[in-house]
């Protein structure tokens, strides 16, 4: 397990905000991270929600190098 502290990106997009209201802290406290290969936007984007409901990315500083640890 890795753990950080960030502030998402996106989170203006896509019913973020909502997802967050609903599912965010303190309902959940354990997020699922994956990678969007085929992101158009950023080839090392890593989205951070809980099964369907998105609440953002990772930061582009920091999914450049989390990424390749995902993806090894």
């Amino acid at each position: 397990m890795y753990e950080i502290t960030t502030k998402l990106a996106g989170v203006i997009f896509d019913q973020c905000q909502e997802n967050i209201n609903l599912y965010g802290p303190p309902a959940f406290t354990t997020f699922e991270v994956n990678r969007e290969l085929n992101n158009p936007y950023d080839q090392n984007a890593i989205r951070v929600g809980i099964g369907q409901y998105k609440f953002g990315y990772i930061p582009k500083y920091q999914a450049e190098e989390l990424s390749v640890k995902m993806d090894d």
